[in-house]
């Protein structure tokens, strides 16, 4: 394939320019159709579901204010006669209780025609003696549906049976209510049967879409009753299980059965405890979609040429300033540091053209500088080795030489060549700038040991320098101009024996240098100017001032860094502590 568009240049960020409009454009036009699919089809749904949920609710509320009406006439039967019949039938009276009787059959006959829908009222004493519009015979009360009517408690006083047949094989659904009385020794039960036709009234006349339609399960789910027409085949009924219209009140759910998909909404009778469930069939809701689907793919195919089109145009506005940017840095890096970047915009482009110019003078100041910094260092070496050889210092080391000689003691002769021979051989270190601590520590030992000669063992010496450090870098020469500031400033004046320590140790990430002495010490005032020099916050008159001192610290800087060097801290009359802070580094 890339044989045939050589004229692409695929690695081109022009090329890669135009691949990303296209592909946040493809993506957006997919999920711009997707989501309208999804927008169009949800507000469908929610219009059914609100439309099936209002539905439910009319039909909750008709058998509420039907069941209502019957409670009401159930009422009516809590008077004198039915609670003489009750209290003569529990004293076994069968003689009292004919006239009582014929009374309340005469009352249950004319409410019977009050509705239509009444198939029968019974009354049930507590021995299951039954009177009825079909007469007078008994009734097993053992089973749960007697048993809840006679522990409903107040707030709910009646209980409804779903559709059942009863034993006149009649299809009925039953309202039950207890009667008490303080003359009864226990309630009674009355019971309306009520035909099921006020249920496909109901049901018969919804209609939810071309195919929908409304049925009644019981608390747990069983669906007995259909009050809908089954026998037409066009107008099959599928009955949704989900545990979700058990489990709560009211609600609505996607169902998938057999390739079909259905929405249904449910709700939970308060007065019946029955589930209403309201099923529509999602496929009709689909039906219409296909010429938006059509319409939306056109538009989209549209919106993808001028999109190809547009992104085109642009990648060449925004990548011709980045091709000139790059042939500026490609002459840049062919060591060409005078150049500088036009810049001809203000955005990010031109931006990044200054911040390169910005880059170029700061390479370039740092190039001076490095070049500056270097000879710097290089004359500060020079002047510590011209400190170290110091003519008075060689003149009385040999002259204490030739002392030892004259008295023939040649060891110690010997052993004086040998240390100021090691003093000179790590002070050169091989031209290299930065040494092992290990050597430093030698060549301080060895100027240690001249100097204890020079001044009769007027102080002793120690090393306290942990081994884990031994191997860490070093700026060569730092330790050697702290402790002859040491002993000249410090321990050779004292009256008595002066004691000069070097530490150090690793802390907090950092490599921590000591040089302590028990001399004569400093004042306050004396410590904060020295430090402040040091730090760069004072300048001197005399730039021979501190030296030594201003000479290892700036050596420091300059080899790892402001945040390194020298600090003193020291009491008048008891001694200096001299702290020289570097970064770990192996060497």
């Amino acid at each position: 394939m890339r044989k045939r568009f050589k004229w692409i240049d695929w690695y081109s960020i022009r090329t890669k320019m135009i691949v990303c409009f296209l592909v946040i454009s493809i993506i957006p036009l997919f999920i711009l159709g997707y989501l309208s699919y999804q927008y169009y089809i949800n507000d469908l749904q929610s219009s059914v579901n609100s439309y099936t949920s209002e539905v439910i609710e009319r039909v909750d509320k008709n058998i509420e204010t039907y069941i209502l009406d019957v409670d009401n006439i159930l009422n009516n039967f809590d008077d004198y006669y039915t609670i003489q019949y009750l209290r003569l039938d529990e004293a076994g009276d069968i003689e009292g209780i004919r006239k009582y009787t014929v009374r309340l059959w005469e009352t249950i006959q004319s409410i019977k025609k009050m509705k239509s829908d009444l198939v029968d009222i019974r009354i049930i004493s507590q021995t299951g003696q039954t009177i009825s519009s079909q007469g007078i015979y008994w009734t097993n009360i053992d089973n749960s549906f007697y048993s809840n009517i006679l522990e409903a408690k107040e707030d709910r006083h009646f209980v409804v049976k779903f559709p059942y047949r009863d034993e006149f094989n009649r299809n009925v659904f039953t309202i039950g209510k207890k009667i008490t009385s303080s003359r009864l020794s226990a309630p009674a039960i009355i019971c309306v049967d009520i035909d099921v036709s006020f249920l496909n009234r109901i049901g018969n006349d919804i209609k939810l879409g071309e195919r929908g339609y409304v049925y009644f399960t019981d608390g747990a789910g069983e669906t007995n009753y259909f009050p809908v027409d089954t026998n037409n085949p066009e107008s099959l009924k599928v009955l949704i299980k989900d545990d979700k219209i058990l489990n709560k009140a009211k609600g609505s759910i996607a169902e998938e059965i057999n390739g079909d998909n259905y929405l249904v909404n449910f709700k939970q009778s308060e007065v019946t405890g029955w589930n209403i469930v309201g099923v529509t069939y999602a496929n009709e809701i689909k039906a219409d979609f296909s010429k938006i689907s059509k319409l939306t793919l056109l538009i989209g195919a549209g919106c993808l040429l001028v999109v190809v089109l547009i992104s085109v145009y642009l990648t060449n506005i925004l990548t011709n300033p980045l091709r000139d940017l790059r042939k500026v840095m490609t002459q840049f890096a062919d060591d060409n540091l005078n150049i500088r970047a036009q810049v001809k915009t203000k955005d990010e482009i031109g931006q990044l053209a200054e911040n390169f110019n910005y880059m170029q003078n700061r390479i370039k100041s740092l190039v001076q500088k490095t070049m500056d910094d270097q000879v710097k260092i290089r004359k500060m070496e020079k002047k510590a080795l011209q400190e170290l050889i110091k003519p008075h210092f060689i003149y009385n080391t040999l002259d204490s030489i030739i002392g030892l000689l004259e008295q023939n003691k040649t060891e110690e002769a010997l052993d004086l060549i040998e240390a100021l021979g090691m003093f000179f051989r790590t002070s050169l270190s091989h031209g290299k700038d930065v040494i092992r601590l290990r050597t430093e520590l030698e060549h301080v030992q060895n100027y240690f040991e001249i100097q204890k000669f020079r001044f009769f063992n007027k102080f002793d010496s120690s090393m306290e320098v942990d081994d884990d450090i031994l191997n860490y870098e070093t700026v060569k020469l730092i330790l050697q101009p702290i402790v002859e500031n040491a002993i000249y400033h410090g321990v050779r004046f004292i009256d008595h024996k002066g004691i000069i320590t070097v530490k150090g140790y690793e802390q907090n990430g950092l490599m921590i240098l000591e040089v302590i002495d028990n001399g004569a010490g400093m004042t306050a005032e004396k410590v904060k100017h020295i430090n402040d020099v040091l730090a760069g916050k004072e300048k001197l008159k005399d730039e021979n001032d501190y030296f030594g001192i201003r000479n290892v610290n700036e050596r420091i800087k300059l080899t790892y860094g402001d945040e390194y060097g020298v600090k003193f801290a020291s009491e008048l009359n008891k001694g200096t502590r001299v702290t020289l802070t570097l970064p770990i580094i192996e060497n």
